[in-house]
């Protein structure tokens, strides 16, 4: 009885070791496309992200322009724009 239950451990262990190297392949493989597409989409993110602020700073450079176009004749209001927001 004792060597029908070794028998068995014995074929389990040898199965597990030989689907042990294709367990692990399927595992990088896998993860690596997870990982890519996690990588491409934190890309695009920081694409948009970077857009929509180059956007909004032209934005605000064209306010400031039609703010500011007028006053740059009184030294008053150009030296406290530039303390204020620099150049």
């Amino acid at each position: 009885m004792f060597s029908v239950i070794g028998k068995v451990k014995t074929w389990a262990i040898a199965a597990l070791a030989a689907a042990l190297p294709i367990i692990y392949f399927f595992g990088r493989f896998y993860g690596r496309m997870k990982g890519k597409q996690e990588a491409e989409m934190e890309r695009i993110e920081d694409a948009n992200k970077s857009a929509s602020e180059i956007a909004d700073f032209y934005k605000e450079m064209a306010d400031d322009e039609q703010i500011t176009e007028g006053n740059l004749h009184n030294r008053d209001r150009l030296s406290k724009r530039l303390r204020d927001k620099g150049l």
